[in-house]
């Protein structure tokens, strides 16, 4: 009991909570994510955010800019890097800069 009581005393701490460990893992995989997926999520995440808060589907925004519906879809869910004139169209849709859209 003794030797608890020195340790807190000295500053040691009990190992961290599941919720701190699992934070910090996620943080060293995103350090370690490249640079270009951190992108690719980042513009997938925002085009999906502007397009359900305007309540549209996928089909809608891939008739209303004229891009295919699987690259939508991926360009979402992260997996593909999106043309420049896709980003345009897309940016003009959703009426912000293209910056924006990337993140």
């Amino acid at each position: 009991m003794q030797d608890t009581s020195r340790k807190a005393a000295e500053g040691f701490h009990s190992a961290p909570d599941v919720e701190t460990r699992a934070s910090a893992l996620e943080s060293a995989a995103e350090t370690r994510r490249p640079f270009e997926e951190r992108n690719r999520m980042a513009l997938g995440d925002n085009v999906r955010r502007l397009r359900t808060t305007d309540g549209e589907t996928i089909e809608t925004l891939a008739r209303a800019t004229n891009l295919p519906v699987q690259m939508l879809k991926a360009v979402e869910d992260g997996r593909r890097d999106i043309p420049p004139k896709a980003l345009l169209r897309l940016a003009q849709h959703f009426r912000v800069k293209p910056d924006d859209l990337l993140g």
